[in-house]
Parts: structure tokens; C-alpha cells; sequence
């Protein structure tokens, strides 16, 4: 029995110090310089622009730099176009290390760069149709000239 108690405290011991080696940010959103980010439309197929570059068509997933603001454009022939800012912050996950982490996961979390995060990770857009322009109606075979009543101005 007390080998048994003893084998599981080395357990616990070792899984806590496996934890407490890792950064909470870089666990739960990668430890890279970049964050993927996910792009769809309804319709599929409209274009992704990320600062002005075309990136892809819907839907699509990209990696952007998770240290820099993107500007986002989503554009499809015959929908109005969609615009949003991506904004660079202060990625939560790395108040974890207080719990669990701690130093050595911040230093960890700093290293890997995890310690901001793109907000929003995953843009969805459902893009209306743009409604036509209803032009004035005029019988047909007249000029729009004529169609228009003659606006005459009012004497003093």
C-alpha cells in the first residue's frame, strides 16, 4: 500500500511539473507568431482581401500576424461589400499562468509570442443581394427628355 501512495504521488509530481512547464496562451492558441484565421460567406466564393492583398475565396483559412491590426475585405460581384478591422490584443490565456503556469509559463508564453491574439479569429459574413435600381418608367419609343415634365420657373 505504500508503495502504491508513493508511486502516486511521484505521478502527481511529475504531471504537475509538466503543467506548471507550460504556457496556458501557447497551449490553447499555439505558440507561433501568426493565428490562423477563419473566412466564410454566404454565398461561398466571395474574395478575401487582408490588407489590400487578395488572399483567397470563401471559404478559406489563412495565417495573419497575430502582432498587427488587419483591415478585412470581402467582396462578391452583385453583394455590397463587407469591411471589418481584425485588432491585435492581449490574449487572455496567458492569466492562466497564474493558476498554473506560473513564471516559467509566462516566460514561456512571452518566448512563443502567444501573449497577443487576433480578435475576431473567425469572420462570417451572409452577404444580401444588392436590390436594382428602379429607373423612372416613360412609354416606350420616348426619349428621356421628353418623359420628364418641363419644370418652368415661376414669374415674379
Amino acid at each position: 500500500m505504500v508503495d502504491f501512495i508513493k508511486s502516486a504521488l511521484v505521478a502527481i509530481l511529475c504531471f504537475s511539473l509538466v503543467v506548471s512547464s507550460l504556457g496556458c496562451a501557447t497551449i490553447f492558441t499555439g505558440g507561433r507568431p501568426n493565428q490562423r484565421v477563419h473566412f466564410s460567406s454566404t454565398p461561398q466564393g466571395a474574395t478575401v482581401l487582408v490588407n489590400g492583398k487578395s488572399i483567397g475565396i470563401t471559404p478559406l483559412s489563412s495565417q495573419l500576424d497575430r502582432k498587427a491590426n488587419h483591415q478585412v475585405r470581402i467582396t462578391l460581384a452583385g453583394y455590397p461589400t463587407y469591411e471589418r478591422e481584425i485588432t491585435s490584443g492581449f490574449n487572455g490565456w496567458v492569466l492562466g499562468n497564474v493558476i498554473l503556469g506560473g513564471l516559467i509559463g509566462i516566460i514561456i508564453d512571452l518566448i512563443s509570442g502567444s501573449t497577443d491574439s487576433l480578435n475576431p479569429s473567425s469572420i462570417s459574413v451572409n452577404l444580401e443581394k444588392l436590390k436594382a435600381e428602379i429607373s423612372p418608367a416613360r412609354p416606350s419609343g420616348m426619349s428621356p427628355s421628353k418623359a420628364l415634365p418641363k419644370v418652368v420657373p415661376a414669374k415674379k
